[in-house]
């Protein structure tokens, strides 16, 4: 077959794929039994992070990850069905499907650049409106006339259980980044890893899962999708809670979008990509500026 038919064929939209379930209800049950297991490990593992030797923290990272798609995909019915769905269809050429990866990796980064700007310039703004309308020697009256004019107040800092609460800049995060050339090698797999088996977990299997069970409990298919979507991101964002309330948010937004995309393109071959680059370019950076620090 003509390679480039496949590269040219329209991607079509959303497809009823999920009449039925993939696995038995219990297996799901298990499972998720599984992941909230480690859901609740992980939102008390920070401090665990601290201290603790790269290579062993990577290793043990790899394990719970081959361990949890192995008993995902233990109780699929069909496996070469599932991944011929999860892999194959309506594939692009390999090289295709690395662009497509990338241009929606640079997408997701450019947009959460361009919120993080704004909120924190809307952040900055109520801040300094807020401390404006609090101090009266920053208040203008027309009795007043103190000159030259009294400049307004510097805003007071985010208190540190707010600051702590939302940990955009988690300190776990900086604490299992890669620091040493054998760091960076166990990342790359470690960003392997977490790309392909999250990726078959999240939005291979519990998300086809999620939509046949709630299409089989009579919701249209357009609300079963936006609910197994949302209810497959929360869990996937519930695992990365050793981030903090915020990063963990942040990630299941960053799900969503996932799970989104690859419902559009058929298969999770781009997803995949993406979710690679989101942490191999995260830890690479991370470990540079590492470099540049010692230097």
């Amino acid at each position: 077959m003509d390679e480039s038919v496949l590269i040219e064929e329209p991607t079509p939209a959303v497809e009823n794929l999920t009449e039925e379930p993939i696995a038995p209800w219990w297996h799901t049950a298990v499972v998720l039994l599984l992941m909230g297991t480690w859901a609740a490990i992980s939102a008390r593992r920070t401090a665990s992070y601290e201290g603790a030797p790269h290579p062993l923290a990577y290793l043990s990272q790899l394990t719970m990850s081959w361990m949890l798609f192995g008993s995902v995909v233990a109780g699929v019915i069909n496996r070469r069905q599932f991944f011929f769905e999860t892999l194959q269809r309506h594939a692009r050429s390999f090289a295709g499907e690395l662009r497509r990866g990338a241009t929606l990796y640079v997408g997701i980064y450019f947009v959460a650049i361009v919120v993080a700007a704004t909120a924190a310039g809307a952040m900055s703004v109520y801040r300094a409106h807020s401390s404006g309308t609090r101090n009266p020697a920053t208040a203008t009256h027309p009795a007043d006339t103190t000159w030259p004019p009294l400049p307004p107040a510097k805003p007071e800092p985010l208190a540190p259980t707010r600051a702590s609460h939302f940990k955009l800049d988690s300190k776990t995060v900086r604490a299992i980044a890669p620091s040493t050339p054998l760091d960076m090698l166990l990342w790359l797999l470690v960003s392997c890893t977490a790309g392909f088996c999250e990726e078959h977990i999240f939005r291979g299997y519990l998300l086809k899962q999620a939509m046949a069970y709630v299409g089989l409990a009579g919701a249209p298919h357009l609300l079963a999708t936006v609910l197994s979507v949302a209810i497959t991101s929360l869990i996937f964002g519930s695992l990365h809670l050793y981030e903090g309330v915020g990063g963990a948010a942040l990630i299941t937004v960053l799900g969503a979008i996932y799970a989104v995309v690859a419902l559009r393109f058929g298969n999770l071959r781009a997803v995949i990509v993406a979710h690679f680059l989101q942490d191999f370019v995260t830890g690479l950076f991370l470990f540079f500026t590492h470099a540049q620090a010692l230097h």
